[in-house]
């Protein structure tokens, strides 16, 4: 069989079929071999999440803030391993680990993190603005060790009308300083299973059953999966970059240490809660 620079050595057929067990990274390597495994990288049939994590990796990499936010980043990074913690989530009872969560944390390109947000980075990241990076102000929930599942709590209804609180896992994601508190919500049930939370230490299932609600409330925000929050977090960056545009510097607006004492989730009850 006759080969160039711009052709496969294998048949079509049988890139179609090896195409689809390749986790992101090789995904993501085999789209910069030639322009025709590019056209079979997007029309084979890629497992749904992955799909959609080479489309939000391929829309990172693509936008001008990209790599003026990777020197901090690469100079932080620490290995960690991936199964491990993942192992260490799912050792908490009753709890279910979203698939993508899951896949996320075992297959995302560690240098293209998105707004800092990584076991292998610092918990405490503080904030510098000769870094020319735009890092939140607050705390990576997930560079705790051991991973910080809470008990999250809900407030609903009962069937005569009185306020009930439940509670369920969430590992937290992000506790921003005198904000909002960021979750993975890990329900066992179907019932928001899978859901980022972003409010104060309780959330209103209300609000949670309206995933379609025009107008949420600035302060009490979600996402209905895991690859929702990340959409979400590039187009957070991308908002801030333009509006920081003039100023000559992609900042936050902190320039300090935060301090440990000031963590708003400090107060928040360790999965399961002891009954009272």
């Amino acid at each position: 069989m006759q080969t160039s620079a711009s052709s496969p050595v294998f048949p079509s057929e049988l890139w179609l079929e090896i195409i689809p067990h390749l986790e992101l990274k090789p995904l993501i390597a085999i789209r910069c071999t030639s322009r025709v495994l590019r056209t079979f990288a997007a029309s084979a049939d890629i497992h749904p999440y992955r799909k959609s994590f080479l489309s939000i990796y391929l829309d990172l990499i693509d936008r001008p803030w990209f790599l003026e936010t990777r020197p901090w980043l690469l100079k932080n990074l620490r290995p960690f391993d991936r199964q491990a913690y993942l192992d260490a989530i799912a050792a908490f009872p009753d709890v279910y680990i979203p698939e993508d969560f899951a896949m996320w944390i075992l297959e995302w390109p560690e240098r293209a993190v998105i707004r800092c947000l990584w076991p292998g980075l610092p918990f405490d990241q503080g904030f510098d603005l000769r870094d020319r990076v735009q890092r939140r102000p607050g705390w990576n929930g997930l560079g705790m060790v051991p991973p910080p599942v809470l008990a999250f709590t809900m407030s609903e209804d009962d069937e005569a009308g009185l306020n009930v609180f439940t509670h369920t896992p969430g590992l937290l994601l992000w506790d921003q300083v005198y904000s909002r508190i960021e979750y993975l919500l890990l329900h066992r049930g179907e019932r928001f299973r899978g859901y980022v939370v972003g409010g104060n230490y309780r959330f209103y299932a209300e609000i949670l059953s309206n995933p379609d609600e025009p107008d949420p409330d600035p302060d009490e925000l979600f996402w209905t999966s895991w690859i929702a929050y990340l959409e979400h977090s590039v187009n957070a960056v991308q908002i801030q970059y333009k509006s920081h545009q003039s100023r000559g510097v992609f900042s936050s607006g902190h320039s300090r240490v935060l301090d440990p004492s000031e963590r708003v989730s400090a107060s928040l009850v360790a999965w399961p809660p002891v009954p009272a």
